[in-house]
């Protein structure tokens, strides 16, 4: 007996059915073939959020909790980090390296969520202004 697909596997193989058989048969209409690419990005983007989305959420929730000393919903430490960075008249230098530090991570987890293909690999500019 094969077991039920979850809800993540079906939204991939839509994913996949629209962009190898569907995409290709609509190219020469390229207004159709772009909307239907966003579709399969935001499958794909469904799938990811439903498999990995709480141990993405969990990742950030835990780097905030370091970094603010506090345990809280992930909502709460994020609003009491905006707060901090909006009334702090000079972060010393440790604090705002952490502080990048911790939403630099965030925004590769969201990423690597999301945008999976994007790179995000410090380019060497960047690499020298974070040490």
């Amino acid at each position: 007996m094969n077991e039920k697909p979850t809800i993540p596997e079906l939204l991939r193989a839509a994913a996949l059915l629209l962009e190898e058989r569907v995409v290709e048969r609509v190219a020469a209409d390229a207004p159709l073939a772009f909307r239907l690419r966003v579709v399969t990005h935001v499958l794909e983007a469904a799938a990811a959020e439903l498999d990995e989305g709480p141990a993405v959420a969990a990742e950030r929730r835990e780097n905030l909790e370091r970094l603010l000393h506090r345990t809280a919903p992930l909502e709460v430490l994020e609003s009491m980090l905006a707060r901090r960075l909006r009334t702090a008249p000079d972060l010393d230098p440790d604090e705002d390296r952490r502080i990048r530090g911790c939403l630099l991570g965030g925004l590769r987890a969201e990423l690597r969520l999301y945008a999976p293909r994007f790179d995000t690999r410090l380019h060497p500019e960047t690499a020298r202004s974070e040490e």
